[in-house]
């Protein structure tokens, strides 16, 4: 039998150990990236929970709070359109404040029904549902709500305070931008737990 010449053989081991050093090297760099998006994020959220604390805690009463918190969310998030609901002594979902819809939605969509659409399930559950057709929400109430627009999904995120849910904030997205906020589902449950516990507080004041 032919034997293998050694010069080969050490040519081989060589490629071996570098292929695996690459190897190491790729796993390493992944690790490295992984590393950085996830400190990039957190720093986003960080950031995101300081604007939104920030305009929370400027504010010298319910309504404006309401307001300068829908002020900062639509920026933050890049939405369309974005409401509050509370719930009121009657067991109602009741739309207090919205920035990007028109008055004529505001009057015809002041309360729904706890158990009602996606707004009462995200309260039931206390976590976030999705909407992808809003054309039921405009069924309700008997009005478009974003002319010319086909592509827009709705997200209801609980308004919570300890062991309470006081009541959800919608946030109006195009499908494509919606595609993005799907990774910061935990960022939106973050700012509804520091706007419930705002409420709350100007609430018992």
């Amino acid at each position: 039998l032919r034997r293998a010449c050694p010069s080969r053989l050490i040519r081989e081991q060589i490629n071996t150990i570098t292929e695996d050093y690459q190897a190491i090297a790729r796993a390493q760099q992944q690790r490295m990236e992984r590393q950085d998006r996830y400190i990039a994020r957190k720093n986003h959220h960080l950031n995101v929970l300081y604007d939104v604390a920030t305009a929370i805690n400027q504010a010298d009463n319910l309504e404006n709070l309401l307001n300068r918190f829908l002020v900062t969310l639509k920026g933050v998030v890049q939405a369309d359109a974005v409401a509050i609901r509370l719930l009121d002594k009657d067991g109602a979902l009741r739309l207090v404040a919205s920035l990007g819809l028109d008055d004529e939605v505001m009057k015809r969509e002041t309360t729904i029904l706890a158990s009602q659409c996606t707004c009462g399930k995200a309260f039931d559950a206390k976590e976030i549902r999705l909407r992808t057709d809003v054309s039921k929400c405009e069924h309700l109430i008997g009005k478009v709500l974003f002319e010319q627009r086909n592509d827009m999904e709705m997200l209801a995120v609980p308004l919570l305070y300890r062991d309470k849910t006081l009541g959800i904030y919608n946030i109006f997205v195009s499908r494509d931008r919606h595609a993005y906020l799907e990774d910061e589902h935990e960022l939106l449950m973050s700012i509804g737990r520091h706007l419930g516990m705002a409420i709350e507080k100007a609430s018992v004041e």
